[in-house]
């Protein structure tokens, strides 16, 4: 075997391997999610989605195979909690902003998603400027990045309702106790059949925005561990395109215009 050769092998063999103590480490971290479809959900008791796929296979990359049934499924508001104080905790997906930018590490992104209010058909709302909202009761889940993209409208905070899931706000939503929902529409539709609603009686009454979806972890964890997991990201993202959705670079997927 030329020395050449036996060069290019270990170049090859070191582009893919990531240092053991480094490795080892993603072992420590407790992964978090919530059951929020399309990306991460329960179906049939087993947590499942293209999130959750992408995040077993880059354990696989780092040499460390993180096990389906040890990630945690939690309400949003208190993974976002343990998110936030740590030790060694890592929540998807969760969107990037910049009001979020200096409290967590990121690895990503995995996708961009888009926000929609959600509303009862029968109400026939069209909402094109912001002004509308002061007068409709919305409903959302607790530390959701709706709370921030709705912010800038300067709502009545007598207006909105907090829930501790999707579900909880769904079934507001159902019960006439809230008129908007700011939900991705794939998701809502999902929730909505769950408790017995008919998806085809709501709609998407205005747009939001668009925003990057990023596995988060908290500031505890060792930088080179999150840096590892970018690069398995980005090397996943060349030689597995398939384990990343298109997702919504915009909020055009309606004809409804983004909200201003």
């Amino acid at each position: 075997m030329s020395i050449g050769y036996m060069c290019a092998v270990f170049c090859v063999i070191g582009l893919f391997s990531w240092p053991m103590s480094t490795a080892a480490q993603l072992d420590k971290l407790v992964f978090m999610t919530e059951d929020y479809p399309p990306y991460n959900y329960l179906e049939n008791g087993q947590l499942q989605g293209a999130s959750v796929e992408l995040l077993l296979e880059v354990g696989r990359q780092l040499g460390q195979p993180i096990v389906r049934e040890d990630i945690r499924i939690l309400p949003w508001a208190r993974a976002f909690r343990e998110l936030q104080q740590g030790p060694n905790r890592a929540l998807f997906m969760t969107t990037r902003t910049r009001e979020r930018e200096a409290q967590f590490q990121w690895a990503g992104p995995f996708t961009y998603d888009y926000l929609g209010l959600i509303a009862k058909r029968s109400k026939k709302l069209r909402i094109t400027q912001a002004a509308q909202l002061q007068n409709l009761r919305i409903g959302l889940v607790r530390d959701d990045v709706a709370e921030e993209f709705l912010g800038r409208f300067s709502i009545d905070d007598k207006m909105v309702t907090r829930g501790n899931s999707s579900t909880n706000v769904a079934r507001m939503l159902v019960a006439d106790r809230i008129d908007l929902w700011p939900i991705d529409p794939r998701g809502a539709n999902r929730f909505l059949k769950n408790i017995g609603a008919n998806p085809n009686d709501y709609e998407v009454v205005a747009n939001l925005r668009a925003a990057p979806l990023y596995y988060a972890f908290s500031q505890d964890v060792d930088a080179d561990l999150v840096a590892d997991f970018q690069r398995a990201i980005d090397q996943l993202r060349e030689s597995r395109p398939e384990l990343f959705p298109a997702g919504h670079t915009d909020v055009g997927a309606t004809d409804i215009p983004p909200l201003q």
